[in-house]
């Protein structure tokens, strides 16, 4: 997370998703490490799953478990919290381009 500047290109696993298990293992750390170098006004988070409606549903609710949990000075509750611009699309492509949006 620190070497990407904060920004995350997240592929949802969708067993995962159903589940709403194993959706943290790694993003979690990446978050934590996100707010405690303060990186929360310049960090992204892109999601990239086949349903972004669906996935947004199903990934907040998971969020909202495990965000009280992180490592941090600064309280958090949504995804907002942690990234200054949460986005869910449907492709490789799309998000690579919000990155080099972002970029410029």
């Amino acid at each position: 997370a620190v070497a990407c500047g904060g920004n995350i290109v997240y592929y949802a696993d969708e067993d995962d998703l159903s589940r709403g298990e194993g959706l943290f293992d790694s993003l979690g750390p990446a978050m934590e490490r996100i707010l405690n170098e303060q990186m929360t006004h310049a960090s992204s988070l892109i999601v990239v799953s086949a349903d972004p409606a669906s996935t947004k549903n199903q990934l907040e609710a998971a969020a909202s478990l495990v965000l009280g949990n992180l490592v941090s000075s600064k309280q958090v509750s949504t995804l907002e919290d942690v990234f200054s611009t949460v986005e869910y699309v449907s492709s490789p492509e799309e998000a690579m381009a919000l990155v080099a949006a972002s970029e410029e």
